[in-house]
């Protein structure tokens, strides 16, 4: 037993001599902070609430709108991504893109992040959201590789949540939800 524990010793030492201090002392100040939530409930509740604050709306966007992206031609949305013209009938997207040919992953990859719904109206904004959860779905096979890569997840989320705050006033509460 005792082998075992200095075993361990000695692999954390071997594993923490190359983190800096500061986050050796992170590690360990969120070590405790599990132990005492778990161990003394009333104390993990006074944890809980004062590490959790939460933001009463979503983030207003930092930057102006960009500009350039999508354009409105008869009766569909023409998309410009990394200088390739993605056209759709109305605004039904095929989310495989399979008419680009230059570039085609990092080309699906920018029209998932989803840059272009800053110059969209309303109801096309709220058209291509679902339109892009129905198609979507995280189960479908190689779906992480552009829909759900982290990277696209994170541009997309980010882009989601201010277009929801700029947005909140015009949306029905059913779609802000």
């Amino acid at each position: 037993m005792a082998f075992r524990a200095a075993k361990k010793v000695r692999q954390a030492i071997a594993f923490g001599r190359h983190l800096p201090f500061r986050k050796v002392l992170r590690r360990l100040e969120l070590a405790i902070r599990r132990h005492l939530r778990d161990r003394i409930p009333a104390v993990g509740s006074l944890l809980e609430a004062s590490a959790l604050a939460t933001a009463t709306a979503p983030p207003r966007p930092v930057f102006p709108p960009r500009g350039g992206i999508q354009t409105d031609v008869d009766g569909g949305l023409i998309f410009t991504v990394l200088g390739s013209e993605i056209k759709t009938a109305g605004t039904a997207i095929d989310w495989s893109l399979a008419e680009i040919s230059t570039s085609p992953q990092l080309s699906r990859m920018t029209m998932h992040y989803m840059e272009y719904l800053e110059e969209v109206d309303d109801a096309v904004f709220v058209d291509i959201v679902e339109q892009w959860i129905g198609a979507n779905p995280i189960s479908t096979p190689g779906s992480w590789r552009d829909a759900w890569n982290s990277y696209a997840l994170s541009i997309r989320v980010v882009v989601w949540m201010q277009q929801l705050a700029i947005r909140h006033s015009r949306l029905d509460a059913e779609i802000v939800v």
